[in-house]
């Protein structure tokens, strides 16, 4: 059995991304690895090829477009793995518990898709936090409302995942909207295995994505959710799909309030009794819909943004993401 690593890079982060590609290496009798690195991006142009980390089972590759998921597309197509792996450059893995994962597809055959936990370190080597996973029974079920969807947390089988794309024009969630487009097409036997297979790396540089978040990310998150719920055509996920759907609204609310109040409805529709999941809302009378709540803290929300917006352009706002 193989396993294909695919790392897209924007190629300025060597020494970062020398560390990702050594947490995938490890050494096996049953398993082998192909350790993929797609260099996108004008900053590419400068990569040192000559410097990088060298051996058989690592390629490179370099494409003038800088795209995270173009250049993920591309690794998938030049993969031969009989599993399939994302590693973004700057973050990378416990060697040994990504080895436990891929030996669950060695020894069970029926497996197509394997989720890990994952640490989150600052560059001060502090361990901050690590999330809760939801435990679910099916993959459609978590896609709908996870809690994780950071790539490298996933292991695929292959053959799941070969035909289906990362959406190139998504930006903001790209990750969940490719959880839910492998949905679409039935998923897979699915796994939780409750370790931490690696990190999410925080530091205080270049970074590829939003440090504030905008109306587009709840925007496109609450439309895959939609889509795959009307894809289903399921109604025993319809908790799921308004859980969903209420980050989208609780987070996007401030921005665009007389939009989420209509999506509000609509969920309400699905689950009668869905709402928000901030433990605030669940400590409420039933009586009370969460949507009134929602106007009533839009002033002090809004407020808070702005405040945000000033801090990022005074320097000050913390480089941390937040789940």
């Amino acid at each position: 059995m193989k396993v294909s690593v695919i790392i897209p890079s924007t190629g300025n982060r060597f020494d970062f991304l020398q560390r990702a590609i050594k947490s995938c290496i490890f050494s096996s009798k049953n398993i082998q690895i192909e350790i993929i690195v797609v260099i996108n991006g004008g900053n590419g142009k400068d990569f040192d090829f000559d410097s990088t980390i060298k051996s058989n089972f690592i390629h490179y590759y370099y494409l003038e477009e800088g795209n995270v998921s173009l250049a993920r597309n591309y690794g998938v197509k030049k993969s031969s793995g009989d599993l399939i792996r994302f590693l973004d450059d700057d973050d990378y893995l416990y060697t040994d518990i990504s080895y436990r994962q891929y030996l669950d597809f060695y020894e069970n055959e029926n497996l197509d898709i394997s989720m890990c936990n994952f640490d989150i370190v600052d560059d001060l080597k502090n361990v901050f936090k690590t999330p809760c996973i939801n435990e679910v029974e099916d993959f459609v079920s978590y896609a709908l409302d996870p809690l994780i969807s950071l790539p490298f947390c996933f292991v695929y089988r292959a053959n799941i995942i070969r035909n289906i794309q990362w959406d190139n024009d998504v930006k903001i969630p790209e990750d969940e909207d490719f959880l839910r487009r492998i949905a679409k097409k039935g998923g897979g036997n699915f796994k939780i295995r409750n370790e931490k297979v690696g990190v999410w790396y925080q530091h205080n540089g270049e970074r590829l994505s939003l440090s504030l978040v905008n109306n587009e990310y709840y925007f496109n998150k609450f439309n895959s959710i939609k889509d795959l719920y009307i894809k289903i055509d399921d109604s025993s996920y319809s908790l799921f799909a308004a859980q969903g759907m209420w980050k989208c609204i609780h987070g996007g609310f401030y921005l665009s309030p007389i939009y989420w109040t209509q999506i509000a409805l609509y969920a309400r529709k699905l689950d009668a009794a869905s709402k928000p999941q901030e433990i605030f809302f669940h400590k409420l009378p039933d009586f009370i819909h969460p949507i009134v709540v929602e106007w009533l803290m839009l002033p002090k929300r809004w407020l808070t943004h702005q405040l945000r917006i000033l801090r990022k352009k005074l320097g000050l706002i913390s480089y941390i993401r937040k789940l």
